[in-house]
């Protein structure tokens, strides 16, 4: 028998992959990239919030595999 909260889980892991699906759909059919439809303000605050990430934690850095070279920012 299943329990109540793996089938919750479950069924709202499904619900958002089945809305996901809906918005990258759309933005094909429009011919958009999900690079090209990001404000630039929020893409630059992501890029500095990623940056002082890996800059925080030299582990996520070797992990992604950054660790080689001068830094990228």
């Amino acid at each position: 028998m299943i329990e109540r909260r793996r089938l919750l889980t479950s069924a709202t892991a499904g619900a958002a992959l089945l809305a996901g699906g809906r918005v990258f759909a759309q933005m094909a059919a429009q011919g958009e990239t999900a690079e090209g439809a990001t404000n630039p303000a929020l893409k630059a605050f992501m890029d500095g919030y990623f940056n002082a990430e890996v800059d925080a934690s030299p582990e996520t850095a070797t992990g992604l595999g950054l660790d080689e070279g001068p830094a990228p920012h």
